[in-house]
């Protein structure tokens, strides 16, 4: 009885653990990989795989082809059986990877840390750029408007379930074609205006974006607040990635990505489903979403206003304490 549950709960947390572990590493590779002058760019193609196309896309695929009893049925599974195919691809890759040219000398040095996570959460410079790392990392953009969209969009503005998929595919297609272009940008003007044009704009958005898809929940309506969203999504997404590169030694960098990153999505990305269903009920309005995201909107934008000391062009390899 229990066995179906329990199993998908493992394979989630799987998931989970998977991509917390290897978007961290795949950041820090590129960023120490590519040429400073161009990092930006590069990390920005790591970043094209947040958009969530290929699940949006899929999603759309079978609720416009397959009933909901076929889906529940059997429907789900050619999901998982993707994303086993996918994970053999991706351990294949990752297990003839070596380390980049400047760890290797950080090794060779004997210079390597035991615990990489000591510097960051103990000297004061580190551990407020952990803190920023934090909020950037954790603003639930993607859990507020993409992951937990569809189920919003079904109960509360009383979509079908495959206009609420195709909106959000349409989305995560925007995310994907503009995250690259503005990440080349940061290259240019640097990491700080780009971040802060995103998130400045992702806090104006929210009030108007709520208000008006409740007010008048019209397919086009929504369907175009979506596409401003997932543009200002594809701004800040473009830029933080490699802020978070920047802004650690190379003895941490892997460890002060990661920790930042994994923390943040799951305290302020991963709970923010039951939150914000929690206020909507609390509150009995479907703009409670508003009182979760601003806030975690506007944190972080304080914080890399006052903390963040552009990063654009610095020497990775002499960056290592």
């Amino acid at each position: 009885m229990f066995g179906a549950p329990a199993l998908l709960v493992t394979l989630r947390l799987l998931q989970g653990f998977s991509l917390g572990g290897e978007w961290g590493g795949g950041i820090t590779m590129v960023a120490e990989l590519a040429p400073k002058e161009r990092r930006g760019f590069f990390v920005g193609i790591v970043q094209m795989a947040q958009s969530g196309l290929l699940t949006t896309g899929l999603l759309t695929l079978f609720s416009s082809t397959m009933s909901k009893a076929a889906f529940e049925a059997y429907g789900w599974r050619i999901l998982f059986i993707i994303g086993v195919i996918i994970a053999i691809i991706g351990f294949y890759i990752r297990i003839r990877l070596t380390e980049t040219p400047i760890f290797d000398e950080v090794r060779k040095q004997k210079r390597t840390l035991r615990v990489p996570v000591a510097p960051i959460v103990t000297k004061g410079r580190y551990v407020s750029m952990l803190l920023m790392a934090l909020f950037l990392a954790g603003v639930p953009l993607s859990y507020t408007y993409i992951v937990y969209g569809v189920t919003y969009l079904t109960k509360y503005i009383h979509f079908a379930y495959s206009e609420a998929t195709f909106i959000t595919f349409i989305a995560s297609a925007v995310y994907l074609v503009l995250t690259l272009p503005f990440a080349y940008l940061t290259d240019i003007i640097g990491r700080k205006p780009i971040v802060l044009a995103g998130l400045i704009g992702e806090a104006i958005l929210v009030f108007p974006f709520y208000f008006l898809i409740v007010k008048y929940p019209f397919f086009i309506v929504v369907l175009t607040f979506y596409i401003i969203e997932e543009t200002l999504h594809a701004i800040y997404n473009g830029a933080y990635g490699q802020m978070l590169a920047e802004i650690f030694p190379t003895v941490s960098r892997y460890t002060g990505v990661a920790f930042s990153y994994n923390l943040g999505v799951a305290i302020l990305g991963g709970f923010t489903p039951f939150i914000v269903t929690y206020l909507i009920a609390t509150l009995k309005t479907p703009l409670a979403p508003i009182y979760w995201l601003f806030p975690l909107i506007v944190i972080p934008i304080i914080l890399v206003a006052l903390l963040y000391k552009e990063t654009k062009g610095i020497d990775l390899s002499t960056f290592i304490e």
